[in-house]
């Protein structure tokens, strides 16, 4: 019901700003998230949505809101991804190095949850500018707060995950493994054993294992995905057929050419992505990952390749995870 919270927002926004003098960080900053939120599925394409994180902008600043406040911070970051969604990349990165410039210190009044966000939200940054090494230092702060302060599982859970993206982008697949099992664990505890979340954390640790080579778990990880993806979100739902298409892919390899060949094509992809991270972190073109990081089905366009998925071209997608080592 975006609509709904379109309305609401919106009068809510205009009641927080009657008195420019009176309104809150909290007040503007919550706000105008949730009726961005809402007119981002309303209306994507309306100017509007600039116009109100630019007003959150001036009216947390007035409100004496320093530019490294968490709230700032969160709200500058949503203006740099809509103008860069927008193609207006130059004055996307503009603002990101703005935020990269600002000093990260912790205030005297800060909690501890304060803190563990400011240190996610510079690491987002950073893995936003590829600059994926100092993206994993400062989730590896955020983590350490978390676990030691707040003790909450959630928090720990999502931020074991966005560490292990990191380690991912620069090819650290043995080091992200353990932290993709651990995830699962605690999401498995925290929700019902049939949950989207659970799921989720389910493909994220098959994606790990096919990197490694454990391709038959990872096939036994992204068969109780798809089902679990099924049961919650519908057997149509793109991320019920996505997964669907890799454990096929995946089962016709391991059928078709065995499951020895299978690792070495999966083991290869993995250490094609660690030296281009490598070739990244030195100041060569990253490499891109596919948008789904969905393998080619093996079946598309005809009788299925003579090949496991992925031989032939160094740039085709990996059997599972649908890496790609970013050479033709």
């Amino acid at each position: 019901r975006f609509e709904d919270m379109e309305r609401f927002s919106r009068a809510a926004l205009r009641e927080a700003t009657t008195d420019p003098g009176c309104a809150t960080g909290d007040d503007v900053f919550l706000c105008t998230k949730f009726l961005t939120e809402a007119l981002e599925r309303t209306d994507p394409d309306s100017p509007e949505r600039e116009a109100l994180l630019r007003q959150s902008l001036e009216l947390m600043t007035a409100g004496g809101l320093g530019g490294a406040d968490v709230r700032v911070t969160t709200t500058t970051d949503s203006l740099a991804s809509l103008l860069r969604e927008r193609g207006r990349i130059d004055e996307a990165e503009a603002l990101e190095r703005s935020m990269e410039d600002r000093p990260l210190s912790r205030s005297a009044t800060a909690s501890d949850f304060e803190w563990a966000m400011k240190l996610l939200q510079r690491g987002d940054l950073f893995k936003k500018r590829r600059r994926y090494a100092e993206a994993e230092a400062m989730y590896r702060r955020a983590l350490g707060i978390v676990e030691s302060q707040l003790g909450g599982r959630r928090y720990t859970a999502a931020t074991i995950n966005v560490l292990a993206n990191a380690l991912e982008a620069q090819g650290k697949f043995d080091e992200a493994l353990p932290l993709r099992r651990r995830a699962l664990n605690i999401f498995e505890a925290e929700h019902e054993r049939e949950h989207h979340v659970v799921a989720a954390a389910l493909h994220r640790l098959a994606e790990a294992l096919s990197a490694r080579g454990e391709v038959e778990e990872a096939l036994e990880r992204l068969d109780a995905a798809a089902h679990m993806y099924a049961a919650t979100k519908g057997a149509d739902h793109e991320k019920t057929r996505q997964v669907e298409q890799q454990a096929t892919g995946l089962r016709f390899s391991i059928s078709a050419f065995g499951v020895e060949a299978t690792k070495m094509w999966a083991r290869l992809g993995a250490a094609a992505w660690r030296r281009n991270a490598a070739s990244s972190a030195a100041g060569a073109t990253a490499p891109t990952p596919t948008a789904t990081r969905t393998p080619p089905s093996p079946r598309v366009g005809g009788a299925p390749s003579s090949r496991p998925a992925g031989a032939g071209s160094e740039a085709a997608a990996c059997v599972v995870c649908g890496r790609s080592s970013g050479r033709a």
